[in-house]
Order: structure tokens, then C-alpha cells, then sequence
């Protein structure tokens, strides 16, 4: 075993020892191919306090994607807690014929699955697919039903990227940004591009976010632009974010908060009436990596207080924003993957469960004891 081999296995081998004070649930989640994307979609309430919720995850190299489900406790569910055991901390009871896990099918498609977002209270995801296999400078808008299987293509774009947005007041549009530079509006309903807007020539367009109480959409650039796009007029607005940004997303609870994820590893807070100097900037992603790039973003569907951030320092950080500024701040860092995390998200009915991915073959699907964070 070579030295950074025994590293890595002894830095795994301690995360293990001492997991079972920090979670109340770990659950790590095996699958047929490295994961590049995730989301959350159905769920029904079980017996036992438990609740069984299906996920879809995205894959590269043109696998497909994958549908899972898992049962999960809510929150009068008895939690015991143990020691990590076969990939997993924290016990709950499980009638049959249930399992804790499994992974149901693998929808076969070309290219790489960038993104997915689930259409809420229907079977419909939506993903950003590149075309690796047939065209590398385009890729598909594609809606997935994932209980008939069967694939439909919204649109294509001119070339791939990392962004979808669902309209959470009209939830058969959405809003998707690519790597030249430009946005997209799309009509679920009628399998079309509304309208498509230029934010920047042959610049990355990173990430992109529909605004929870406005008719607006946020998007960040690779050069340090924050653009505010009003979804009807399609007037813009731009503001300097002060450097690369790779992520944004809007705040459900307080309106004109929203939150940007930066290249150098720090997350800035601001508030949308003065975007002259960001409201605070949080560095707790570790510089001492080859790379701390924050990849994604999510406020809490729950509390209002609550972010969290992924990087390629292989870190999930949780943060308290009611201690921006203090010490306690970082409330909580999930440090059990070995590759960067590409993707977080908070499951929207369990509450305090996250999943999070990392381009290698499982899913982290975990619980943080809210008595170890600030």
C-alpha cells in the first residue's frame, strides 16, 4: 500500500470511529456508476414512523440515470444510535416486505447528465444532458417520466452546462444557463423554448436560480458577474461579484436574500437592494487543498437560518447564518467523501436529511445530531 493510499484508508478508518457522535443516520448508498448529479422526488409515508423516499441521481458517459429509494425516519421516529456498520450509523425499525435501500432501475441515455430537478407533485424530472457520443457543442433539455420511463426532449441548447431553475409559481417552466454564455426558457407543457437571452459572449454561465417570490431569475458568470433577469421583460441587470462564481441560489424564507458560491472557496451572502458589497463572506472551505471551489448551494427548506455549500475540498458545510460573523458559523462539515462533492441537496420532506454526491460510485445520504452543531 503506497503512502497516499494508507492516508486515505486510515483517515477513512478514523471518520468511522468517530461518525456515530456527529449523525444521527448515515446511510452510504451504493451504485453501478460514478454520480454527477441528484435530486429528490415522490415520497409516501410508511408504517413505523417512516417514510419511503425515491431519488434519482445522474451519471456520466452516457449510463443514464438512476432511481433509488430509501426508508427514512421522520421526526417521532425512535433513532438508536450505533456504530458505523456495513456503510451505515443509526438504527430504525422497518416492516416487511421493506428494505432500508435499493436502487430500482437505471434509465439508459447518451452523454453526460449534468443536472437534475424534479417537477414537484408529479412523476417528471428534468435534466441537462450533454451530447459527448453525437455532438459535443450541443446538448438536450430532456423530461424524464421516471414511472413510464420514457424519455421527451424539451429543446436543445448550443452547448452543455450545469444549470436548471424550476418556476416554483408556474412549475411547467424552467429556466437552464450554459458554458457560452447564455439562458434559457422553457415551456414543459408544450415542449418548446420560450424565449432565449445572451448574458455573456463565449463565457460560462455556471449557475442559475429562480427568485421564490419574484418574477426573476439570478445567474453567476465566469466573469464575476451577478445578473438579475426579470423572467418576463427579460431585462437585465449586472452586478460585480468580485470573482468566479460557480453556484447561486435565492433564499425560500426572506426575500431579496440570496447566496453566491466562489471559485476561491468562500460563500457571500447578499441582499439583493445593495448589491454595492455583500451583506458577509463565509471562508470555512479548506485552502489548504489543491482546489476548495465552492460546486453547489441550497438554503434550508426548513429553517431559515440554514445554508449549505459543497466544494472540491471534499467538504459538505452547513452553516448557521444567525452566527455569520462568529465563530460558531460553520455548524456542521460532512468530511466522509474522497473525491470533490459536486452536489448537495435537502431532502424537502425528512426533516434534516441531506444527500450529497462526489463523482464516485455511492450517494451519502445522512443526518447531522443537531446537538454537535452550533
Amino acid at each position: 500500500m503506497n503512502t497516499k493510499a494508507e492516508k486515505k484508508y486510515f483517515q477513512q478508518k478514523v471518520w468511522q470511529m468517530n461518525a456515530p457522535y456527529y449523525y444521527d443516520v448515515f446511510i452510504d448508498f451504493y451504485t453501478p456508476h460514478p454520480t454527477i448529479s441528484f435530486d429528490w422526488t415522490r415520497q409516501k409515508t410508511i408504517s413505523n414512523n417512516c417514510i419511503e423516499q425515491e431519488f434519482v441521481f445522474g451519471t456520466p458517459n452516457g449510463t443514464g440515470i438512476g432511481i433509488g429509494k430509501v426508508i427514512l425516519p421522520d421526526e417521532q421516529c425512535l433513532i438508536r444510535q450505533t456504530d458505523y456498520s456495513n456503510g451505515m450509523i443509526g438504527y430504525y425499525d422497518i416492516e416487511l416486505p421493506f428494505s432500508k435501500m435499493k436502487l430500482e432501475k437505471i434509465i439508459q441515455f447518451g452523454g453526460d447528465c449534468n443536472r437534475i430537478r424534479f417537477i414537484p407533485s408529479t412523476s417528471f424530472i428534468v435534466t441537462q444532458q450533454s451530447l459527448i457520443s453525437t455532438n459535443p457543442e450541443k446538448a438536450f433539455i430532456q423530461l424524464v417520466d421516471i414511472e413510464s420511463n420514457s424519455i421527451t426532449t424539451v429543446g436543445i441548447q448550443e452547448t452543455d452546462g450545469y444549470g436548471i431553475s424550476v418556476n416554483m409559481f408556474e412549475q411547467n417552466k424552467i429556466v437552464t444557463c450554459t458554458n457560452q454564455g447564455s439562458c434559457y426558457f422553457w415551456d414543459l407543457n408544450s415542449l418548446n423554448q420560450n424565449k432565449s437571452i445572451k448574458i455573456v459572449n463565449e463565457i460560462s454561465v455556471n449557475d442559475i436560480d429562480w427568485n421564490c417570490f419574484y418574477s426573476q431569475v439570478i445567474c453567476v458568470t465566469e466573469s464575476n458577474q451577478i445578473v438579475f433577469i426579470d423572467d418576463k421583460s427579460l431585462n437585465k441587470s449586472y452586478y460585480n461579484g468580485g470573482s468566479i462564481m460557480n453556484a447561486c441560489c435565492f433564499s425560500p424564507f426572506t426575500p431579496n436574500l440570496l447566496a453566491t458560491g466562489h471559485e476561491k472557496g468562500f460563500v457571500k451572502l447578499w441582499d439583493q437592494r445593495n448589491m454595492s458589497s455583500p451583506l458577509f463572506v463565509i471562508h470555512q472551505h479548506k485552502s489548504s487543498h489543491k482546489s476548495n471551489s465552492v460546486n453547489s448551494l441550497q438554503f434550508s427548506p426548513h429553517q431559515p437560518n440554514l445554508l449549505l455549500s459543497t466544494s472540491s475540498d471534499k467538504t459538505v458545510n452547513i452553516y448557521n447564518l444567525a452566527n455569520i460573523g462568529k465563530p460558531e458559523e460553520l455548524s456542521f462539515s460532512h468530511c466522509a467523501h474522497n473525491s470533490q462533492v459536486v452536489e448537495a441537496r435537502w431532502n424537502p420532506n425528512c426533516y434534516g436529511f441531506i444527500a450529497s454526491v462526489a463523482e464516485e460510485y455511492d450517494i451519502h445520504i445522512w443526518k447531522y445530531t443537531e446537538n454537535t452543531t452550533n
